[in-house]
C-alpha cells in the first residue's frame, strides 16, 4: 500500500468507524435499558477499553491503526488473549445500542460499522507485521478479536 492509499485507509477508516458510532449513539438509546445482559455487556464493553487503553498507555494510545514511532509491540493485559481489545470494546458498546431498541437503520449501521473495524483491524495488523517482526509469533499465541472464535 503507498503512502496515500495507507493514509485514506486509516484516517478514512477511522472518521468512518466515529462517524457509524455516533449515528448509533445519536438514534439512542445510548445506554442499554431494556435488558440487564445488554447493560452487562455494554460496561463490559467500557471496562475493556478502558482497560486495553491504560494496557497500552496513554502515551502510546491512538485512534488511527497507524503504530506511532517507537511504540512498542504491547501483549500483555488483555492483548494477551486478543490482539484488538479496544475494537471488541466497541462492539460490546455498540452492539447492545442495536438490540436494546432494534430498527432497521441501527442494523445496517451496524452492519457497516463492523466492516469497517475489521477493514481496520486488517489494516492495523498489516502496518504491526511491518513495524514488529515478533508480531507474526504473537498471532498465533492470541486470538484476532472475539477469544475461542475468530
Amino acid at each position: 500500500m503507498n503512502n496515500l492509499g495507507t493514509f485514506l485507509a486509516t484516517k478514512g477508516l477511522t472518521f468512518l468507524q466515529f462517524g457509524l458510532i455516533a449515528v448509533l449513539l445519536l438514534l439512542g438509546p445510548i445506554v442499554a435499558h431494556r435488558s440487564y445482559l445488554l447493560l452487562i455487556l455494554q460496561v463490559s464493553g467500557m471496562v475493556l477499553g478502558i482497560i486495553a487503553i491504560f494496557a497500552v498507555g496513554l502515551n502510546q494510545f491512538s485512534a488511527y491503526p497507524t503504530p506511532r514511532n517507537g511504540s512498542k509491540l504491547i501483549t500483555a493485559g488483555p492483548f494477551k488473549i486478543i490482539r484488538n481489545p479496544m475494537y471488541l470494546a466497541v462492539f460490546l458498546f455498540t452492539v447492545p445500542i442495536t438490540l436494546d431498541g432494534p430498527s432497521m437503520i441501527k442494523a445496517v449501521g451496524m452492519v457497516a460499522l463492523a466492516i469497517v473495524i475489521l477493514a481496520k483491524i486488517s489494516v492495523e495488523e498489516r502496518l504491526l507485521e511491518k513495524q514488529f517482526s515478533e508480531y507474526e509469533i504473537y498471532k498465533k499465541r492470541s486470538w484476532r478479536l472475539i477469544p475461542f472464535i475468530y
